[in-house]
């Protein structure tokens, strides 16, 4: 009796710590799910920059704001990131860099279906700089 119930506590606490691992968010997961929010914010950016009178010297923060002005939620999820924006012949990019501003994480511009580039998977890490030809990416 007492060999059975060592073993069912010691699988009780095998499944407990399995359990906690498994259900701790992993960092691949997280900068997925930065992503898919990049994606949404990378579209309202490009759309504003398509169909709205935004002064071309307008960037970044100011930038996102404006283009979020109708849906703020957009931003939401970022705080811990730095958030680049620019518009460039009518099309936009949009990076998000570590809080620092010294490595790209992910880089979009709304004009694709996908997210453009996942700079955090690359195994040489990227300055915080935009690296995208939207003449090249954004056909029209």
């Amino acid at each position: 009796m007492t060999m059975k119930r060592n073993f069912a506590i010691v699988l009780i606490i095998l499944v407990t710590f399995s359990g906690c691992q498994i259900l701790k968010p992993q960092p691949d997961e997280d900068m997925f799910a930065a992503a898919a929010s990049m994606k949404r914010l990378s579209a309202s950016v490009e759309s504003s920059a398509r169909y709205k009178d935004i002064p071309a010297d307008l960037k970044d923060y100011d930038l996102l704001v404006k283009a979020t002005e109708n849906n703020p939620r957009l931003l939401n999820g970022f705080e811990n990131y730095l958030l680049k924006a620019i518009i460039i012949n009518k099309h936009s990019i949009v990076l998000m860099c570590d809080l620092k501003g010294e490595r790209a994480l992910i880089e979009d511009t709304g004009c694709t279906g996908e997210v453009d580039v996942l700079h955090w998977q690359n195994n040489t890490p990227k300055p915080c700089d935009f690296t995208i030809d939207v003449s090249v990416v954004c056909v029209n």
